[in-house]
């Protein structure tokens, strides 16, 4: 029956192809679909050039601002919804002890150190130092397969943070404008995202712990008195697989970093600086005397005779 009716609605269309085409032509060629379409799709092009820019267009530090405090208020959602505020509180707790005060305080040292630092090269530092805390952490609560790979990954990133800010043009240097009481909201926001994170793990747990199983199947199944290597070894080996490829791949990729052109010319003009400065100290210790120097816009100093 569809079919009768289409090919007879053809028949009807094609009697009366010349009343059609006019009907056609009076109408505007904006009403048509084709332009219609078209218009929908520069429409759209248009929508997302606005919301990319707006996102986007910023400098780096508002945009990982916005995407901070976003995941904030999605935390701040889920603890609103979720449990009550009552169970979020450590029913009981330890007095940290000597070893852990001094990780802990190293480590506030070095974050603010890492804020108010002067140039790129101590900024980095430092936040390599807060890296390192971490694995002090991991060495104190005796996780050393975390605290060797946390070790590694951190001097990786430090090796890459010095290169890429090597090659990129420095930040001007900040203002004391209205941007920065946003700054610090935003590290704060991001202190009470870590806090808010740990102790939703503490108090979310949707299971019965695993603990007991491990310490009293260690011996029979893994054959071994040592929990946490057989764990390691038997019960989680993989994951101590993927842990010992990033190792290595860690390894690997500081090695390729180190013998890299760019380090090498780097270290050629180091030795070349250290060579100049040593020319120009005399037999006594006293700087030479030395005829003034002019400095070109391309960096290329012309001597003064």
């Amino acid at each position: 029956m569809t079919s009768l009716f289409v090919l007879g609605s053809g028949v009807l269309i094609l009697l009366a192809r010349g009343l059609v085409r006019g009907a056609f032509a009076r109408v505007p060629a904006r009403v048509s679909a084709l332009e219609a379409y078209d218009a929908t799709i520069d429409a759209v092009y248009r929508l997302a050039y606005r919301i990319t820019t707006l996102i986007q267009g910023p400098p780096m530090a508002p945009q990982i601002s916005v995407t901070l405090l976003g995941g904030t208020v999605v935390l701040a959602y889920a603890l609103l919804h979720g449990a009550p505020a009552s169970s979020i509180l450590l029913d009981s707790y330890e007095i940290p002890s000597l070893s852990e005060w001094l990780i802990f305080i190293l480590a506030i040292v070095a974050s603010i150190t890492t804020v108010q630092a002067r140039s790129r090269l101590s900024a980095i530092i430092a936040l390599g130092v807060v890296g390192v805390t971490v694995t002090l952490f991991f060495v104190v609560f005796s996780a050393p397969d975390l605290a060797l790979t946390q070790l590694l990954i951190e001097v990786l990133t430090v090796i890459l943070l010095v290169l890429v800010f090597f090659r990129v043009k420095p930040d001007p240097p900040l203002g004391e404008d209205g941007r920065t009481i946003f700054r610090v909201l935003t590290a704060v926001a991001m202190g009470f995202f870590g806090f808010g994170v740990v102790m939703i793990n503490h108090v979310s747990q949707v299971g019965a712990s695993i603990s007991p199983y491990f310490i009293k199947n260690s011996l029979p199944l893994g054959k071994g008195t040592n929990v946490v290597n057989v764990i390691l070894v038997d019960f989680r080996g993989y994951d101590t697989i993927g842990e010992i490829t990033v190792l290595a791949l860690a390894a690997v990729g500081g090695y390729a970093l180190l013998r890299s052109p760019q380090l090498h010319a780097l270290r050629q003009r180091i030795n070349v600086a250290r060579s100049k400065n040593r020319d120009n100290v005399s037999s006594d210790g006293r700087p030479a005397a030395t005829a003034p120097s002019q400095v070109k816009p391309d960096g290329v100093e012309v001597s003064g005779d």
